[in-house]
């Protein structure tokens, strides 16, 4: 398959507008969510929808209970699997995989090129590094791949506890770091790196220009931010709901291999307007 200074200010370049016909896409989703094992006694005979607020008749599930069920209860077409994604958790067993179709994939490459190009102009990066932590492996090494995808040379250090690391990101000295890894010290940084990309708020850098995408796993990227107060979301490509209690439900538009109708991420929003959230606490 073809895989496809802190004063940073967000473009505003890509607008992510709902598509004109969310309602025919959801409608889609919910024809392929329940053709799966899992989502057939969930939709309770649910067939399609007349206008969008009607998803809520269709109940939402918890995150958790998502990430144990099995992946055959989950995937329309076994024969339509073409990667499995690298998760920012790690690889575990306890977690249900989440996997692609070709078009999947790319569509989620190009989601990341873009918040990348409305930060930093692709054509002047040189290089990156992504330094991960020793669980995060698989994940790291598609943010490589992505890059790769993009056009920029990376390489992938593992943080081992040690000087190593910091010492091979000063020896290349990349324009790009993304960190997958949960301890940094920025002091140790070069000062000529232009951008750091983090996930989910891992982290506030002082002195290196930041962009953070949140992300959750089964979904992949869900918006961006280079102030980490309010994150642009991607509507193009997903449907945000805000449950009661405050928390972000999402369905993919878009997922055809592993349908994801009305998720409830357990992660808290504050706030939310047509192209943004503020997020709360953030689920583990």
């Amino acid at each position: 398959m073809n895989h496809p200074n802190k004063t940073t200010s967000l473009s505003t370049n890509t607008i992510y507008d709902r598509p004109a016909n969310i309602l025919c896409q959801l409608n889609k989703i919910i024809e392929c969510a329940s053709k799966t094992t899992f989502y057939k006694d969930k939709l309770q005979g649910i067939g399609h929808i007349s206008s969008i607020s009607d998803i809520v008749s269709i109940p939402s599930t918890p995150i958790d209970i998502l990430r144990t069920r099995s992946l055959v209860d989950m995937v329309t077409n076994p024969s339509k699997v073409q990667w499995i994604t690298g998760r920012l958790l790690g690889q575990t067993s306890r977690n249900i995989p989440v996997v692609e179709g070709s078009k999947e994939t790319s569509r989620r490459y190009d989601i990341f090129r873009d918040a990348l190009r409305d930060t930093l102009p692709i054509v002047d990066i040189r290089n990156a590094i992504v330094l991960t932590d020793p669980i995060r492996r698989n994940f790291a090494a598609e943010i490589g791949t992505i890059m790769g995808y993009i056009g920029i040379q990376s390489h992938v250090f593992v943080n081992d506890g040690s000087m190593l690391p910091y010492d091979r990101i000063n020896q290349l000295n990349p324009d790009i770091l993304v960190i997958a890894s949960d301890e940094i010290d920025e002091s140790l940084l070069p000062k000529q790196i232009r951008l750091a990309i983090t996930f989910r708020r891992s982290h506030s850098l002082s002195h290196i220009p930041q962009l953070d995408i949140y992300m959750v796993d089964e979904f992949g990227f869900l918006g961006h931010t280079t102030n980490l107060k309010r994150w642009v979301v991607y509507n193009d490509q997903y449907l945000f709901e805000i449950s009661s209690s405050g928390k972000l439900i999402v369905t993919s538009l878009l997922n055809y291999v592993q349908p994801l109708l009305r998720i409830n991420t357990d992660d808290t929003v504050i706030e939310r307007t047509k192209y943004h959230i503020a997020l709360g606490k953030l689920s583990e």
